[in-house]
């Protein structure tokens, strides 16, 4: 398995952020390779996790986050980072 790992300037998330985050998770839930994921938020950061089971469909996400730079920005999002790394532990927590 093998991660995206992105991190943006971002407001607070709310109104229109919202709508596109629904668009985004919704697109990416259905592409070919995709485990699972995790958008996060710190109050001035977005952070995303993506995990897909191969590099190549990882490598293929990240292309896609680098190359809509500029509909992020309209979207006020500021990517900082974008990365894939190796996936090397795995852990869940119990079933409740």
């Amino acid at each position: 398995m093998h991660a995206v790992v992105a991190e943006f300037e971002m407001p607070e998330p709310q109104g229109e952020h919202l709508e596109y985050l629904d668009g985004i998770v919704a697109r990416i839930s259905q592409e070919a390779g995709f485990v699972t994921g995790y958008w996060t938020h710190d109050g001035e950061k977005a952070y995303n996790v993506l995990i897909f089971d191969s590099a190549e469909a990882a490598e293929a996400r990240a292309a896609d986050v680098r190359g809509n730079a500029a509909n992020q920005r309209a979207a006020g999002l500021s990517p900082t980072l974008v990365t894939v790394a190796r996936v090397v532990a795995h852990a869940t927590g119990p079933v409740s």
